[in-house]
């Protein structure tokens, strides 16, 4: 997709429905369904991303079924679960300038789904440009949408484990559920 250059194409974009998976109620994964809701103008630090794949995980179960409900006080459903995405972006905030960061650009990227606006299971999804990387040429956006979280997750270990110089890890099932030979 084409970068968004002026405000009126912008105006226009924002008109476009952005389908997402979204709930109303909590429960079982029978409460998601299909919503549309609104496409987000970027703040003056934000990217608007078109999403080309998200990731789903045991957060998402956690927002579903309730055991987040604390974090969603005073926002209003449809809550939209997804933590991480890939896309391409769409439009930059004002004061993006100088990030790195450019419109028709691949990125990953991880947003909370607790905030307003929701999470990354959406068809365009605005994102603190500060939570976004460049995607390497050699991954997919599948893969690009499950790198972060995971190793996000991998250095909270790392860092609550405080290891020593010279101390031994042993990591077991680091190949996650697709198995790839690590050479």
């Amino acid at each position: 997709m084409t970068g968004v250059d002026t405000r009126n194409e912008l105006r226009e974009f924002l008109t476009t429905a952005n389908r997402a998976v979204g709930l109303s109620r909590f429960g079982s994964p029978e409460v998601l369904g299909v919503v549309t809701v609104p496409v987000a103008a970027p703040g003056p630090l934000d990217a608007l991303v078109r999403v080309r794949a998200a990731a789903v995980n045991p957060s998402d179960t956690l927002l579903r079924t309730g055991r987040q409900a604390e974090r969603l006080k005073g926002i209003s459903p449809p809550f939209i679960p997804g933590m991480d995405l890939a896309g391409d972006i769409v439009a930059l905030g004002n004061a993006v300038a100088g990030a790195g960061l450019h419109v028709g650009q691949a990125v990953a990227g991880v947003v909370r789904p607790w905030r307003p606006g929701g999470g990354a299971q959406a068809q365009y999804v605005v994102v603190p440009a500060s939570s976004l990387v460049p995607v390497p040429g050699n991954l997919s956006y599948a893969e690009a949408a499950t790198v972060l979280m995971n190793g996000l997750t991998a250095l909270v270990a790392l860092e609550l484990l405080d290891l020593k110089p010279g101390s031994r890890l042993l990591v077991t099932g680091g190949a996650g559920a697709r198995r790839r030979d690590v050479h």
